[in-house]
């Protein structure tokens, strides 16, 4: 898991570097040409329309190489090509369904509930048959 985020992060800078990069020569661009407001407006508008649609790709780009690796993966997985190293162990059933622990304040009230009916056994013998 953690090298596919790396890959991810590798191409988001990639990504990243590349608008960088097309925005730097966008710039140099503007510089060299003509100081004319019409041509620098335009230029501008444009510069804005190319990243857009540079990180619309780049975009993109990464969405379908999630899709396809999902799809090849699924793909594996239903025609059983993966290798032993994919596949996880299974673990260990247990036959017989394991008991919850109880509660203390369950275990305190049975304490108190057969304390008190201790107690009232031994009140009910004390008194012993009526004369």
């Amino acid at each position: 898991m953690l090298q596919r985020a790396r890959l991810f992060d590798l191409a988001q800078s990639g990504g990243l570097a590349l608008n960088r990069a097309a925005d730097h020569a966008i710039g140099l661009l503007l510089r060299a040409a003509p100081a004319r407001r019409a041509g620098l407006r335009r230029l501008s508008v444009s510069g804005h329309l190319f990243d857009a649609l540079l990180l619309g790709l780049a975009g993109a780009a990464v969405l379908l190489t999630l899709g396809a690796r999902t799809l090849w993966t699924a793909f594996r997985v239903r025609t059983g090509a993966e290798t032993e190293d994919e596949v996880p162990e299974p673990t260990p059933r247990k036959d017989t369904p394991s008991r919850a622990k109880p509660h203390p304040a369950g275990e305190r009230a049975s304490k108190r509930a057969g304390a008190l009916a201790e107690n009232l056994k031994k009140w009910l013998a004390g008194r012993g048959p009526k004369e």
